[in-house]
């Protein structure tokens, strides 16, 4: 039943993004018993709708506030009482202009948090995860024969820290050093648990 109403959920936003209209829903969490529980006390986001996309298994509806002036997405399984409203959507602003792809490799696994150049080195046979994840304009330079270093845009979010992780040792920030010291932190949190 779930899956079917994300079906709807995503007609639903398709439909305000081909008619170019504002868009509410109740956006939930799941507590502790696994039952959906409203943000907000219930109370409606009312927004205007960017785009939609699919990733690891999940549709995300980007959306445009125009009172914060930013972008944010939710994820479609999680809205509930969709309706599409006859008022226009707000024009998101030329500059700088929003682009879709960039956005989702930007703010990896969907969480926000600040924006960010970053210098990563790798061991060269990461090459693959690398494109995956940045995609195949990352700009890498050569090491040496066996490393390699990327700059990427990322969002710094925990998400990040994880994907990092996976690679153990094989790769390092480099800079800024203010996030290699975030991430670990990071680390040293999860060591102490143990």
């Amino acid at each position: 039943m779930e899956n079917e109403s994300i079906y709807y959920n995503v007609d639903a936003i398709q439909l305000a993004l081909r008619d170019k209209k504002k868009i509410r829903f109740i956006y939930n969490d799941y507590d502790i018993s696994k039952n959906k529980v409203a943000r907000k006390g219930g109370d409606y986001y009312e927004v205007s709708p960017v785009g939609l996309t699919y990733i690891d298994e999940y549709y995300y509806f980007i959306v445009y506030y125009m009172t914060h002036g930013g972008f944010a997405n939710y994820r479609v399984d999680r809205m509930t009482k969709i309706e599409v409203l006859d008022e226009p959507a707000d024009r998101v602003p030329s500059h700088p202009r929003f682009d879709m792809a960039e956005y989702c490799q930007r703010k990896i696994s969907m969480f926000g948090g600040e924006d960010m150049r970053v210098q990563l080195e790798f061991d060269k046979k990461l090459m693959n995860p690398i494109i995956d994840r940045f995609g195949k304009d990352v700009r890498v330079g050569k090491i040496d024969d066996d490393t390699a270093r990327a700059y990427v845009a990322i969002a710094t979010s925990s998400p990040f820290f994880g994907w990092l992780a996976q690679f153990g040792d094989e790769i390092k920030i480099v800079s800024p050093d203010s996030l290699a010291k975030d991430y670990k932190q990071f680390l040293m949190k999860i060591v102490k648990q143990y």
